[in-house]
Order: C-alpha cells, then sequence, then structure tokens
C-alpha cells in the first residue's frame, strides 16, 4: 500500500462519514464508525509523511477541520454541548460524557478549549471515582480512565 492509497482511503472515508451525517438517524452510527478508521489512516499517514512538514502540515490542517466540522454533527453529545436549547441540565453534563464510550469521551474532549477539557476531565474523573464506591460497574472503565487521564 502506497501514500497515494492512504490519501484516497481517508478521502473516500471522509466523503462516507460526510455522507452518512446528511442522512442522520442510525447511519450516524456509520460515521463514528468510519471516523475510528480515519484516525488510523491519519496516524498512519503522519508516519509515513514524518519527515516532510509540509505535507505533515496538510494532513493536520485537513484533519483539525475534520475534528472542528464534521464530528461535531454526529455526535449527540457534541450536538447538545454546542446547542442553544439545551435539552440535558448543566449538571447532568458529565454523566452523561461518562456515559460514552471512551472514543466518544475522547473526540467531545478533542473538541473543548484547553481550560474546560481539564476542568471536564477532573469532574469526570472525581464522578467516577464517587460511583465506583457506590459500585458502578464499567466493563469500559480502564478505557474511559486513560481517555480522561490523558
Amino acid at each position: 500500500m502506497t501514500t497515494a492509497d492512504l490519501h484516497k482511503i481517508r478521502e473516500s472515508l471522509d466523503e462516507l462519514i460526510q455522507f452518512a451525517v446528511s442522512v442522520g438517524g442510525p447511519a450516524k452510527d456509520i460515521a463514528l464508525k468510519a471516523d475510528h478508521i480515519r484516525d488510523a489512516v491519519i496516524m498512519t499517514m503522519r508516519e509515513a509523511f514524518s519527515g516532510d512538514t509540509d505535507i505533515l502540515e496538510k494532513i493536520e490542517r485537513a484533519d483539525a477541520f475534520h475534528k472542528d466540522r464534521t464530528r461535531k454533527f454526529y455526535l449527540p453529545i457534541v450536538a447538545e454541548i454546542l446547542s442553544e436549547e439545551k435539552t440535558t441540565p448543566g449538571e447532568e453534563l458529565i454523566p452523561s460524557l461518562v456515559s460514552e464510550d471512551p472514543t466518544t469521551i475522547s473526540i467531545v474532549l478533542d473538541l473543548l478549549p484547553d481550560e474546560d477539557r481539564a476542568i471536564t476531565q477532573a469532574a469526570a474523573l472525581k464522578l467516577i471515582l464517587r460511583v465506583l464506591d457506590e459500585g458502578y460497574i464499567d466493563p469500559q472503565l480502564d478505557e474511559k480512565l486513560t481517555v480522561l487521564s490523558r
């Protein structure tokens, strides 16, 4: 597989993600899964072009655009955070985030400004510690803690 192949794969994944987002409903699950694959492709592209700062810069710009624009539209929790008309009370936002899968938590954290990210991480970790004392069991706990601790 060549780097040109990786670029074509990334473009195809971007198109699939945008199409799935535009369809909405259950297709958003497809967008989320395709985004996981896209992240792996981007990581591979970064490794392949690690010596070429110009190409790395283009990859970073494209990835930032994707994260800033597309991801916002297919994660319900992100839509809720960005919405003017909140349906989730503020005090339920952290529990809602913690109930998400680790990848979604990571995406949400990546979208937040540094200060908000730190506050959110601390609040989420505090909540997890509290509910663990109450007997909470989560099969993805280790992954969530890893994401929240980075």
